[in-house]
């Protein structure tokens, strides 16, 4: 998505190719959610499971202002209308935080331990 950002002027098919690539990778989130059951006792399973979903949420929902709040920062204060007009540095400005965050996301996700032992399947009762 950076590269969209930073570099705008890009022909439709490579922006194709990029938001392919955006939607592909960004699909690894779903693998929290295996990590999550992965890691923990059998009983803490479903606490796991709703503490990731949460989590998961909360992040989008604190980075979606946050990332507002520094669009408006940038704000040149022009509107039309009544309504808020803003450039392309503006956007800049603002989506400069998500290759920080991809970056903190990729030094935490090498820190994630190999669950070595098997895994907690009760087995059914027969």
């Amino acid at each position: 998505m950076s590269i969209l950002v930073y570099f705008p002027y890009f022909s439709i098919y490579i922006a194709y190719l990029v938001l392919f690539g955006i939607g592909f990778f960004s699909s690894a989130q779903n693998l929290s959610y295996c990590v999550a059951i992965e890691l923990n006792p059998i009983q803490a399973k479903g606490t796991a499971i709703s503490l990731t979903n949460f989590v998961v949420y909360i992040v989008g929902a604190v980075i979606q202002p946050f990332v507002g709040t520094m669009l408006v920062a940038k704000w040149s204060g022009k509107t039309l209308n009544g309504i808020p007009v803003y450039g392309l540095s503006d956007f800049q400005y603002a989506l400069s935080c998500f290759p920080l965050f991809f970056l903190i996301a990729a030094i935490a996700a090498l820190f994630l331990k190999e669950n070595k032992r098997k895994p907690n399947i009760p087995s059914p009762n027969r």
